[in-house]
C-alpha cells in the first residue's frame, strides 16, 4: 500500500511538472543560425536551446556551452545539492530539472516519452498494468483452487459411501457363506445318518428272522 501511494505521488508530481513546463515556458532555440522563441511542444531533437537561471528544462540534452551552470536535479534524484554542469564534465541535462545558476546552451537529445521523465511515466504505467494483470491472474488462480477444493470433498464423500457399502456387503457375504456352509453340513449329516440307521434296522430285522 505504501509503495503504491509513493508511485502515485511520484507520477502526479511528474505530470504536474510536465504540465507546468508545457503551459508556462517558451525557449529561445537556435535553428539554422537563427534564433526563434518557441513553445516547448515544438522543440525537437537537434535544436540548440539557450538556457539560463530559472529555466525548467523541457528535454534531455548535453551542454555545449556553460557559463557557471548549476542545476537542481532533486526532482529526479532527491538530492538537494546543486550539480555543476560543464561541456567536458557532467554535461548531461535532464527534462524536469531546474537551472539554478549561470547560463549556457544545450543540444537537445531526447524529447517527450523518450526523455528521462517520459521513460519514468512509461515505467509507472507498465508497473500498473503488470499489477492489474497479476491481480487478475491471482483472482483466477484463487477461483480455480476453490473449485478444486470443492471437488475432492464430493469425491471423498462418494468414496466414503462406497467404502461403507463395501463394508456392509462384506458383513453380509460372510453370513450368507456361513449359512450356505451350515446347510451343506446339515445335508451331509442327514445323508450320513440315514444310511447308518437303515443298516441298523436291516440287521435288527435279520436277527428277528433268525430267532
Amino acid at each position: 500500500l505504501v509503495t503504491a501511494f509513493n508511485d502515485w505521488t511520484k507520477e502526479r508530481q511528474f505530470r504536474d511538472l510536465q504540465s507546468k513546463i508545457e503551459l508556462d515556458q517558451k525557449f529561445n532555440v537556435i535553428r539554422g543560425s537563427q534564433v526563434y522563441q518557441i513553445s516547448i511542444k515544438d522543440i525537437v531533437v537537434g535544436d540548440i536551446c539557450q538556457i539560463k537561471y530559472g529555466d525548467l528544462l523541457p528535454a534531455d540534452g548535453i551542454v555545449v556551452q556553460s557559463n557557471n551552470l548549476k542545476v537542481d536535479e532533486s526532482s529526479l534524484t532527491r538530492e538537494t545539492d546543486l550539480i555543476k554542469k560543464h561541456e567536458s564534465e557532467d554535461s548531461f541535462l535532464f527534462s524536469g530539472t531546474h537551472i539554478m545558476e549561470g547560463t549556457g546552451k544545450m543540444l537537445v537529445l531526447a524529447v517527450g516519452t523518450h526523455s528521462q521523465v517520459g521513460m519514468i511515466y512509461k515505467l509507472l504505467g507498465t508497473i500498473k498494468e503488470e499489477n492489474n494483470d497479476n491481480k487478475k491472474q491471482n483472482t483466477t488462480a484463487d477461483e480455480d483452487v476453490s473449485k478444486r477444493q470443492v471437488k475432492p470433498e464430493s469425491t471423498t464423500t462418494d468414496a466414503a459411501v462406497n467404502n461403507q457399502g463395501a463394508t456392509t456387503l462384506q458383513e453380509v457375504i460372510p453370513d450368507s457363506a456361513n449359512q450356505a456352509n451350515n446347510k451343506d453340513d446339515f445335508d451331509r449329516f442327514e445323508f450320513e445318518e440315514r444310511p447308518s440307521l437303515q443298516t441298523k434296522l436291516t440287521e435288527l430285522a435279520n436277527q428277528i428272522t433268525y430267532a
